[in-house]
């Protein structure tokens, strides 16, 4: 069973207020190819089963996914330019913006930069109009995540559950994909889940 928690931030004036911190040495850099996007997606995903529901992307669903106007892929990066990790914004009709993904490079794990690089995001968000800025995350997720996000001001909205349709062969095929048993290529072969 898995457990998704829904949050959001309604007010981000006074989130502005509360929250924001100036000169943290983090900045955004847009990513530059889609294979970037997909190699940092994979990296930074791998152990909280992000690739779920991207195994079957190939080159080119990627790259149509990555032109998106709808759409913001951003890496999280040192002001020297070292990437740290990777965020990716997705911008809704009602002109609220959802933060897709995000997170830290697992060499970066562990050293208090997830709560600098959320705030660096949501301030983004907000500098792109946002009123409303809204998350999931899941219990397969970083066991931090949800309370940095409480801690940056998100705000519960609602809960649900629900099992993956085989989680031993699903959690065992991203194993392999993330050992990189598919290949160098990670666009070559498109894995097969089993239905069982």
């Amino acid at each position: 069973m898995v457990s998704t928690t829904y949050l959001q931030i309604r007010d981000t004036v006074t989130w502005r207020k509360r929250y924001s911190t100036a000169g943290d040495k983090l900045q955004l850099q847009p990513a530059a190819f889609a294979d970037q996007c997909a190699q940092l997606h994979h990296l930074v995903g791998k152990d909280y089963c992000w690739d779920l529901d991207r195994t079957a992307w190939r080159e080119s669903t990627w790259q149509a996914y990555f032109k998106r106007s709808d759409v913001e892929i951003d890496m999280i990066e040192s002001r020297s330019g070292q990437v740290l990790g990777y965020c990716e914004l997705n911008m809704h009709a009602n002109a609220s913006i959802e933060i897709l993904y995000f997170g830290l490079c697992p060499d970066f794990v562990g050293q208090g930069l997830g709560r600098k690089a959320l705030n660096l995001v949501v301030n983004r968000c907000i500098d792109l109009r946002s009123k409303h800025i809204w998350l999931h995350t899941c219990t397969l997720d970083h066991p931090a995540a949800l309370e940095n996000y409480y801690k940056q001001g998100f705000e519960f909205w609602k809960r649900t559950a629900g099992e993956l349709e085989s989680p031993v062969d699903t959690l065992n095929d991203l194993h392999l994909i993330s050992c990189g048993a598919i290949g160098e290529n990670a666009f070559s072969t498109t894995p097969q889940l089993s239905a069982n």
